[in-house]
């Protein structure tokens, strides 16, 4: 659900620049700038909007002091964009599919079953060149074809890392009235989730939680650690949601000088998803093999704490792309040539991947000290 300036960059390329703010995600620090601008206008103080927070204790509070703050809206980066947005992958997908669709130089088929693959002359429906494989970490090219020919997931960092996280989408609807303390309904929605991605360093169960996508969705995300005693299944159900998440959208009601505790009204929460994910810090040993390629999470699988699953997706893409026209355009070029210019694309991609490994499994440390 993170893009950084990298990958927006690479939609750019591409000719998605305008639907990044617009239809696939949001830059919380320019949001976090208007929310403050609201508070003013309004003499209301609701909540401290930053883009990311990171917050400790083991009450479930979120609207509390951040001991680390991190501004991902500056642009210093080199590329001229933003550090990065919280994108909505559907609406990111759709923009890749559209473009596609839209251009001669190839063709999208959906909804078409691989059944398999050969190097030799043979009768096939269909043939190319090249075939990549960017088949998620599922890797039903590397697992059917690759495998048998040495190819295999190992770990990728001296840092293993290999937890069960539980991961949930909510899409939040306003209430429907003013409340009584003079709340609007889109100030209760601020109060209960604050605009900040936050990074929540319980010790008794480490989680990340924020919005994603355009401000319009009221999209939320919320990830938690499973313990070694519990099942990712069982503790993707909704009573165990209820056990782990509802506490942190309920308020003590001393905060509005009421008796009761305050919580904010299920019925305007509908889940789109709530499932266990296995998180791992792995990487192909070599990422091709004759003409069969790996690319993205078919080749490397990065932990959640870094934001460059996506990102470093799109980096294999492009930067193989070139080298196939090269490869496609001379064809009468010796066998061992395409070997070489794949062999010299791994490589070189593969440091980034290692590098983005080795911080985002330090960021995951952090997040997850005591319980480890």
């Amino acid at each position: 659900m993170a893009l950084d300036e990298d990958g927006i960059r690479l939609l750019q390329v591409v000719g998605l620049y305008s639907s990044v703010y617009t239809e696939i995600g949001t830059c919380k620090s320019a949001a976090a700038r208007y929310f403050r601008e609201e508070e003013s206008r309004l003499g209301n103080k609701l909540t401290k909007a930053q883009f990311i927070g990171v917050i400790g204790g083991t009450e479930p509070v979120l609207d509390k002091p951040a001991f680390v703050e991190m501004d991902y809206g500056t642009t210093e980066g080199g590329t001229g964009h933003i550090g990065f947005i919280c994108h909505k992958q559907p609406a990111l997908e759709k923009g890749l599919r559209d473009r596609m669709a839209a251009l001669k130089a190839c063709e999208l088929r959906s909804g078409c079953e691989f059944v398999c693959t050969t190097t030799h002359k043979g009768s096939r429906k269909d043939s190319s060149c090249f075939f990549v494989g960017a088949d998620w970490k599922t890797g039903f090219t590397r697992k059917q074809y690759l495998e048998p020919k040495g190819i295999i997931m190992e770990q990728a960092h001296q840092a293993f890392y290999e937890e069960v996280w539980v991961a949930l989408n909510w899409q939040i609807d306003l209430p429907s009235e003013k409340t009584q303390l003079g709340y609007t309904p889109e100030q209760v929605y601020d109060l209960f989730f604050p605009i900040d991605f936050r990074f929540i360093c319980n010790p008794r169960r480490p989680a990340v939680c924020g919005r994603f996508g355009l401000p319009s969705d009221r999209l939320w995300r919320f990830e938690f650690f499973v313990m070694k005693d519990e099942g990712g299944d069982e503790m993707s159900k909704p009573e165990k949601i209820k056990e782990v998440v509802f506490p942190y959208i309920r308020h003590a009601g001393s905060q509005y000088d009421l008796s009761q505790d305050v919580a904010f009204p299920e019925d305007c929460i509908k889940v789109l998803r709530s499932r266990p994910f296995k998180f791992s810090a792995r990487s192909c040993n070599r990422w091709s093999d004759g003409r069969v390629i790996l690319c993205g999470d078919a080749a490397h699988i990065f932990p959640p704490f870094g934001g460059q699953g996506i990102a470093s997706g799109f980096r294999d893409a492009v930067s193989i792309a070139w080298r196939l026209v090269i490869l496609c355009n001379n064809q009468s070029l010796v066998k061992t040539v395409h070997e070489r210019v794949l062999k010299a694309w791994y490589k070189e991609r593969k440091q980034q991947p290692e590098k983005s490994l080795a911080s985002t499994i330090e960021n995951g440390r952090f997040v997850t000290e005591k319980i480890r």
